[in-house]
């Protein structure tokens, strides 16, 4: 499996924005720390932002990435997929360890994926998934 080191510094490693249609497959991402103009510290591996947008993840392992809200994933008002894939040992200052989802229209799917050991620090918490303000979340 092919690994993306977000490396020192501030560094988000993707950062999905609006109208985009994305699928990532069969890799690890760690390292990453939201660094990044837009919503700079959210979504410390992936943020993904704005309306139209999709991203589909299969076979995704998240691991070892923080960030304010959303140490692994980060979506606001967005569709996101998530299939056969770990969340595992994230942090957030904020909410959502793992992931966090929220916003009008936002939709997020899980489905047979594992997450475990995040966590979050912030008044809020949530370490494994935190659903914010609006939107839809299945799992």
């Amino acid at each position: 499996r092919l690994t993306i080191d977000g490396g020192p510094g501030s560094n988000r490693i993707f950062s999905v924005e609006a109208g985009s249609n994305v699928t990532i497959n069969d890799v690890k991402l760690t390292g990453g720390n939201g660094g990044g103009t837009t919503f700079s510290g959210n979504g410390g591996a992936i943020l993904v932002n704005g309306t139209g947008t999709v991203l589909n993840l299969n076979r995704v392992h998240v691991t070892g990435n923080s960030g304010s809200d959303g140490g692994g994933l980060c979506n606001y008002f967005a569709v996101v997929n998530v299939n056969d894939s770990t969340f595992e040992n994230n942090t957030s200052t904020s909410q959502g360890g793992g992931i966090a989802t929220g916003g009008t229209g936002t939709i997020t799917t899980i489905n047979n994926t594992t997450i475990s050991g995040n966590s979050s620090s912030g008044f809020f918490g949530a370490g494994g998934i935190m659903q914010f303000v609006a939107g839809t979340l299945i799992i």
